[in-house]
C-alpha cells in the first residue's frame, strides 16, 4: 500500500511539429502536481493459488506549461490541464493456479485482466489525443521441469484485441493541426522458453 504525492514535479513533454517535413521541439512543464493512491497486493490462498490486485487513483494537472508554436509565434498555454497519460483510475486483477505434477515439474495456468480509465495524451489537448477508457486480458499456460532447469510458456495477449492508442504526437505547421500517434500491439500469440544452468 501506497501513498503518492508529488507538489513540485517538472515532468518532460516531447512535442513534434511539422514544418514542411518536421522540426521537432522539446518543451518542458514549468510545473505540476500529483497525488493518488497506489495499491499492490497477493494472496496466496493455498499453496497452488494466487491471486494479485495492483490499483492506481490518481489526480495530476499542470500548474505551468506553456509551449510556443515555431511557425506563428502563438503561445498556447496548458496551465490547469490533466497531467498527459494519467488515467485517473486504474487496475489489474489476475489469478494463477499451479498443478504440481509427481516427476516435479508443474504446469501453471493463468490470467489478468487490466481496466485503464480515459486519459489525456497531449499536454495540450486537440482531436484524437484523448483515449476512451479500455479492457484487456492476458492469459498464459507454462509448463516447467524439475528444479525450474526448463520453463515453456504460451501466451494470448490482448485477448479481447483492443484497439488502444498507445502515444499520440500533434503536428502543426502555419495552416494546419494533425493529429497523430502509435497503437498499442493487436492481439499477440507467442511462445517463450527459458532454461536455468
Amino acid at each position: 500500500l501506497g501513498l503518492v504525492n508529488c507538489r513540485s514535479c517538472a515532468p518532460n513533454a516531447v512535442i513534434p511539429v511539422a514544418q514542411s517535413t518536421l522540426a521537432p521541439t522539446v518543451t518542458n512543464a514549468g510545473r505540476a502536481h500529483t497525488y493518488g493512491l497506489d495499491v499492490d497486493a497477493a494472496f496466496l490462498v493455498t499453496p497452488d493459488d494466487l491471486f494479485t490486485l495492483n490499483m492506481l487513483i490518481a489526480h495530476g494537472e499542470y500548474d505551468r506549461y506553456q509551449t510556443r508554436n515555431p511557425f506563428t509565434g502563438a503561445i498556447t498555454s496548458g496551465d490547469g490541464n490533466r497531467l498527459a497519460n494519467l488515467p485517473t483510475f486504474s487496475a489489474t486483477a489476475g489469478y494463477q493456479h499451479t498443478f504440481p505434477l509427481d516427476d516435479g515439474s508443474a504446469v501453471t495456468i493463468g490470467g489478468r485482466i487490466r481496466y485503464v480509465s480515459e486519459r489525456e495524451l497531449a499536454e495540450i489537448p486537440y482531436p484524437g489525443s484523448r483515449v476512451p477508457d479500455y479492457t484487456m486480458s492476458d492469459v498464459e499456460l507454462t509448463y516447467r521441469l524439475p528444479n525450474n532447469r526448463l520453463t515453456i510458456t504460451a501466451f494470448v495477449r490482448n485477448l479481447e484485441d483492443s484497439t488502444v492508442i498507445a502515444s499520440a504526437y500533434n503536428l502543426v505547421d502555419a495552416t494546419t493541426q494533425v493529429g497523430w500517434g502509435t497503437l498499442a500491439p493487436p492481439r499477440t500469440y507467442g511462445l517463450t522458453l527459458s532454461a536455468d544452468f
